[in-house]
């Protein structure tokens, strides 16, 4: 398979190393992201998938096909200038894992 794409994988983390919450200058506590650019190979969703997921309220938008060894349990994904959650992963050999995806709302719209 070939990896023609490029997605930033993105871990969120609420604390630092003694356990204190990440705040903003009014305290707010405010999540630090780290951020890795991986290849991948960017897919449509299934229709398959797609209807069985709806049933159960989700609705996946994207797969994302990438080597195993990259991804750490990343929660958000960014492609094109557009951010997603991960809603599941799938693998069924060891060298691969596809990432499923929904895209993230701002200001009310997908």
């Amino acid at each position: 398979m070939t990896y023609d794409d490029q997605i930033t994988l993105i871990k969120l983390h609420g604390y630092d190393a003694d356990g204190n919450p990440y705040k903003d200058e009014n305290g707010n506590h405010v999540p630090q992201e780290t951020r890795s650019d991986v290849l991948c190979n960017a897919k449509s969703v299934k229709r398959s998938e797609f209807y069985a997921a709806r049933t159960s309220g989700l609705t996946p938008e994207q797969v994302f096909v990438l080597h195993r060894f990259e991804y750490e349990g990343q929660e958000l994904v960014e492609f094109m200038g557009r951010r997603y959650t991960v809603i599941r992963t799938y693998s069924d050999n060891p060298e691969e894992i596809e990432l499923i995806v929904k895209g993230e709302l701002k200001d009310g719209k997908a």
